[in-house]
């Protein structure tokens, strides 16, 4: 039986080979578009003002506080859903490869996880740039605490689509829920609608101990406050981190190799 520090090896021999995959689906997500990638900046960029139009007149929120709240939501919770739709699909998608040659499984889910982190990265431009200008008194901390974030961020994504790249291989309809259940979250969560609409409410709870708001916190609280994220927003982060590593190192363990079946 092979250890984990053995399959991690692994991936780490396939390097070439899962990095060429990131490349190669990056060129034919943007092949013949005129704006190509810059579609995953111009895309939150333009829904943030739309969004910020509507919500801000529902909410009474001025649009230069808004916009780069709603911004930041959009970008860091479109990556949480397409760590979520997109890695479902991860191994069933390498399907050829997988018939082909003896690598790990984890390095499809992998892949997909580094494409949804470079396209938060891109759409992530904009709002550093949007925050230099509105809060420049922000942009030290915020080069400080993001380079934390986002690597916390890409080892959640990575525990995310390989967690639902097993279970769709044996569970199609699997993608097709989670979409129910993501939209659930969505409305509990503060990605749109400020903290204080919740404490208003009475809904406190939701914003403590959702997982989600601390997940926003790693790039709202340096960009939008000037702060480094909350220790509670960090072990929040950890947690996730650790609870899917541990959940994964089980289904390699016990079900990589019986996966090919289900294919």
């Amino acid at each position: 039986m092979i250890t984990i520090k053995e399959y991690l090896v692994d991936i780490y021999k396939a390097r070439f080979f899962w990095s060429h995959l990131v490349r190669a689906e990056l060129n034919v997500k943007y092949r013949r578009s005129f704006f190509g990638m810059l579609w995953t900046l111009l895309h939150p960029l333009l829904l943030t003002i739309l969004l910020a139009v509507v919500f801000g007149t529902i909410f009474k929120s001025p649009f230069l506080d808004f916009a780069p709240f709603v911004y930041s939501g959009l970008i860091v919770w479109d990556f949480v859903v397409s760590s979520v739709t997109t890695g479902s699909n991860s191994i069933i998608n390498a399907e050829a490869y997988i018939r082909q040659f003896k690598h790990p499984m984890a390095i499809y889910s992998l892949k997909q996880a580094l494409v949804c982190s470079i396209n938060l990265l891109i759409a992530g431009i904009g709002l550093l740039v949007w925050c230099t200008v509105m809060y420049p008194q922000n942009f030290l901390i915020s080069i400080c605490a993001l380079p934390f974030s986002i690597v916390l961020l890409i080892f959640m994504s990575w525990g995310i689509t390989t967690l639902t790249a097993f279970i769709n291989v044996k569970f199609r309809d699997f993608q097709q829920f989670s979409l129910i259940i993501l939209q659930a979250i969505w409305f509990v969560s503060p990605v749109y609608f400020e903290p204080k609409i919740f404490v208003a409410a009475g809904l406190t709870e939701l914003l403590v101990y959702n997982p989600v708001t601390h997940i926003l916190n790693l790039a709202r609280k340096p960009l939008l406050e000037g702060v480094f994220p909350d220790a509670i927003d960090y072990l929040f982060a950890v947690g996730i981190i650790v609870a899917l590593a541990i959940v994964c190192a089980y289904q390699v363990s016990k079900e990589e190799k019986e996966l090919v079946y289900f294919l």
